[in-house]
């Protein structure tokens, strides 16, 4: 190896002289001492890596990393969202027509202290998960909470359970007083 000049040789295995131009020393113009220019770990990794692509050897660390694809397992269908929802007028006319609905608040104990629809089933939304089959004979089930968005998640979680004809009040039970509509004590 040159410690002066344009470059140094390796020998490789099986006599392979290879001429690696990279490293060269500088002197220091002011007679100090020298210095490599560039970094000795940074040779000796490039001058590795000729040697192994002359002899052909390959390194794991070389050969691209692949990994496995991500399997996921399979999901049930979503349930079908579509007429979801009911608003509060439309309800108020079915019942007072006389129509069977099942009507589901999903309410907590607090809020339901303040008044129901009248025969409504109360299963708060954070028991409908074991309490869900309380409502399987119903022909229609309309959730409703305080204002919608509890009831929305109730009827999703209801179809999924494969009761089809469950719906949510828009609005809630405040778009249910708004059209005239009464709430009683929970018996």
């Amino acid at each position: 190896m040159c410690l002066e000049g344009t470059g140094f040789l390796l020998l490789a295995q099986g006599g392979v002289k290879l001429d690696c131009m990279a490293a060269m020393w500088v002197r220091d113009p002011l007679g100090g001492k020298g210095a490599w220019e560039g970094e000795v770990g940074l040779m000796r990794r490039a001058a590795k890596r000729v040697l192994k692509k002359v002899i052909g050897e390959t390194s794991p660390s070389a050969a691209p990393a692949t990994r496995p694809p991500l399997v996921r397992p399979a999901s049930p269908p979503p349930p079908d969202m579509a007429n979801i929802e009911c608003g509060a007028q439309e309800l108020k006319e079915r019942l007072d027509a006389g129509e069977s609905v099942c009507i589901l608040d999903v309410r907590e104990p607090h809020e339901t202290a303040g008044g129901v629809i009248e025969g409504a089933v109360v299963i708060p939304l954070g028991q409908l998960d074991v309490r869900w089959g309380e409502l399987s004979d119903a022909d229609e089930v309309v959730c409703y909470c305080a204002l919608g968005a509890r009831s929305l998640q109730a009827a999703g979680f209801l179809r999924s359970k494969g009761l089809d004809n469950a719906t949510s009040m828009d609005g809630g039970v405040v778009a249910w007083q708004n059209t005239g509509g009464t709430l009683v004590q929970p018996g």
